[in-house]
């Protein structure tokens, strides 16, 4: 484990931050990655993020539906 991680109580690390439209385009994004993660690969994180709308699309709920009771 990373030395600087041992002597702090770490509750959980953040390692991006991701802002995308409906289609799954950026409109904004950090990654805070080292240098040998797959993260820092720009075209691993284009495909990451198509992935992730994906998974969110498919999970999201149509507010306008929810409302039909």
């Amino acid at each position: 484990m990373n030395s600087s991680l041992e002597k702090k109580n770490v509750v959980g690390l953040i390692y991006f931050i991701l802002i995308l439209d409906n289609q799954g385009k950026r409109l904004y994004s950090k990654y805070f990655v080292s240098e040998n993660n797959q993260l820092s690969n720009k075209d691993y994180q284009h495909e990451f993020e198509k992935k992730l709308c994906k998974s969110v699309v498919n999970y999201n709920v149509n507010k306008s539906e929810e409302s039909k009771d």
